[in-house]
């Protein structure tokens, strides 16, 4: 019997989720790196929160 391969859940690369900042659910997302005290982060932020950082 053979076996079946993986299936693709969508896109590669495609960030989903709400917002870092403003916590907006809709839309589509960048990955972006915050530096801070303790190093750095990886966040996601929506169009309208990636123009201002």
């Amino acid at each position: 019997m053979a076996k079946e391969g993986n299936k693709s859940a969508g896109a590669k690369h495609e960030v989903k989720g709400p917002c870092t900042d403003c916590g907006e659910t809709n839309g589509s997302f960048q990955a972006v790196r915050r530096y801070g005290m303790r190093g750095a982060n990886m966040v996601r932020l929506c169009e309208k929160c990636n123009i201002r950082v």
